[in-house]
């Protein structure tokens, strides 16, 4: 084992995709309490077994990120470790990718990383530990 992060809560958006799941087993495996996000419900409780905290989320929609940070605290105590991994692709000629498709793609993969770190910066200091 690399780290050893017993009593530590890790938040892994994006945990539905194959980059998510690897890193929230090995969190896992590291003696985390891990928490896993994505959009569809259903394949977080296909992926993921009881050992994980699962909370389905749309990271693109107004307010999430807190809403999300604010559930992984309830639910598992605190937030120690976020990683940031929840993102698509709308991949298309820019000719044909309408301004809906980018606005999607730029809410999923950069505004709401950076709503997500922001909501994760208050209580990570509180505790006096976190990594992003």
């Amino acid at each position: 084992m690399m780290f050893d992060l017993t009593g530590k809560v890790a938040l892994i958006t994006g945990a539905t995709g194959g980059i998510g799941g690897a890193i929230a087993n090995a969190m896992r495996d590291a003696g985390a309490t891990v928490v896993v996000s994505g959009r569809d419900d259903g394949k977080l409780d296909t992926i993921f077994n009881d050992e994980f905290i699962k909370i389905p989320c749309d990271l693109s929609a107004d307010g999430a990120a807190v809403e999300l940070v604010m559930d992984t605290i309830e639910r598992a105590g605190r937030i120690d470790i976020l990683v940031n991994n929840a993102g698509i692709t709308r991949d298309t000629l820019i000719m044909r990718m309408t301004d809906q498709q980018f606005d999607d793609v730029l809410n999923t993969n950069l505004r709401s990383c950076f709503k997500t770190c922001r909501a994760a910066i208050m209580p990570m200091m509180k505790n006096r530990f976190g990594r992003i």
